[in-house]
Formats: C-alpha cells, sequence, structure tokens
C-alpha cells in the first residue's frame, strides 16, 4: 500500500481516493491525481486495509477490478463497515456501455489482427461479460477476435476449435487482465501447459503480447471518467 501521505497529511483533507486492486496501480494513480487536482489518492491491495489506514472524512473506492465478481462483493462488504465514510465505484465492465467502450478500444489496437483475449473468468452471473465482449469486438470491427477464459466459459478448446474453424494459423495472444500477474506468465504465455503452448502445439502460430489492460492510457481514461461523477473535479 502506499506509504508516502498517510497520517496526518491525510487527516488535513477532508476527501481522499484509494485504488484497490492488485499488481501495479502506480499509472492508474497518476492518472486519477491529474484528473482530481487536489484530492490525495493511494493504493491497495484491499479496502478493508486501505479504508483502516486512511483518516479522510470521506474516501471514494475505485475497486480495479474487470468484473462485478467476488473481489468486488468483499471490497463493497468492507467498504459497508465504514458507514458513510466510504463509496464505492464500480469495476471496468459493471455495464453493457463499459463493455463496448473496452470493445472499441481493444478493436482501435489490435486492428486487422487475428487476437485470442485471455482472461481469469467468473463463475459468478458476471462471468457473461466475457461473452458479451466478444461479441462486441467483433461488432466493433475486429472480425477474428476470440475471448477465452482460464475458470468457467468460454474456455480454452471453444476459442482453440473458433480459431480453427476460421482456418486462423497465426493469432495475437492478449492477457485480458488489469494487470501481468501468475495467471499471465504461467497459465497464458508460459510454456508447453499455458495457452501459449497448447496453441502452437495444434499448429497455430502464436504472437505473445505482454501488456495488461492498464498499461493502456484509454483503459485507465475509462476508470477516470467513471469515477468522475463521485468526485469534485
Amino acid at each position: 500500500m502506499d506509504t508516502d501521505g498517510f497520517g496526518r497529511s491525510v487527516s488535513r483533507s477532508p476527501e481522499a481516493v484509494l485504488l484497490v486492486g492488485f499488481g501495479d496501480l502506480s499509472a492508474l494513480a497518476r492518472d486519477f491525481r491529474a484528473a482530481f487536482p487536489g484530492l490525495p489518492v493511494f493504493t491497495a491491495r484491499s479496502a478493508a486495509e486501505g479504508l483502516g489506514r486512511l483518516s479522510a472524512a470521506r474516501v471514494f473506492v475505485q475497486p480495479v477490478y474487470l468484473l462485478p465478481g467476488a473481489e468486488f462483493e468483499r471490497l463493497r462488504a468492507d467498504a459497508l463497515r465504514f458507514g458513510g465514510r466510504a463509496s464505492c465505484g464500480a469495476p471496468l465492465l459493471s455495464s453493457p456501455e463499459g463493455v463496448r467502450a473496452l470493445a472499441e478500444i481493444l478493436a482501435r489496437i489490435y486492428t486487422g489482427k487475428a487476437v485470442l483475449f485471455a482472461g481469469h473468468g467468473s463463475r459468478r452471473p458476471a462471468g457473461k461479460r466475457y461473452a458479451d465482449l466478444e461479441h462486441a469486438l467483433r461488432a466493433a470491427g475486429l472480425a477474428d477476435s476470440f475471448v477465452g477464459v482460464l475458470e468457467g466459459e468460454p474456455g480454452f478448446d471453444r476459442a482453440a476449435a473458433g480459431l480453427a474453424a476460421r482456418g486462423i494459423r497465426k493469432v495475437s495472444l492478449v492477457p485480458l487482465m488489469l494487470s501481468l500477474g501468475m495467471h499471465v506468465r504461467r497459465q497464458i504465455l508460459g510454456g508447453d501447459g499455458s495457452w501459449s503452448g497448447k496453441l502452437e502445439a495444434l499448429g497455430v502460430s502464436v504472437c505473445p503480447v505482454f501488456r495488461a489492460l492498464l498499461d493502456e492510457p484509454a483503459v485507465r481514461s475509462m476508470l477516470t471518467a467513471s469515477a468522475r461523477p463521485f468526485l469534485r473535479s
């Protein structure tokens, strides 16, 4: 968690922003500070950790998650324990509008390529957003785009069958995750047992993309824009 600014400096500010998520959130924190000058911005891995250390009278908690799944439910429960002091934003794909916006960003970045976006997945109802995103990507003009997930559906077999049905022999393999953690390095872009290795074994040439969604400025802008109704500019 950020340490600079905790203690007396935070207690002098009536408001603060807490970004909660995994991995490196420094670029997103810089964007929030630029979008909301004067508001202190901090990061933490959990809302309970961050809210327990911040002394601002009002804290806006921005979940840095892709889906409103289990992590978001925990974050919201943690925030509720702090009463009216904490308010919560929404994960990236919390609405159909968010799905379309992300699809349009990714379609611009990977235009003209065959792309397999590989996400973590969720067995909760929010997991349906992955299939929605695949439809939105194709509607945005990325015709040879596929979405698969490590957990739940659509899985690897469906994505591989889709590539085979279209005769695609070369694909960009893109992590559909906000940060490049263990899942990306071991299960998606790793060795023989990873998605990259499995595709190569099927005769598909893989171009691995070692970029997280938060590496894209336009994706970070989606989060700052979603927070604006809750925060003074």
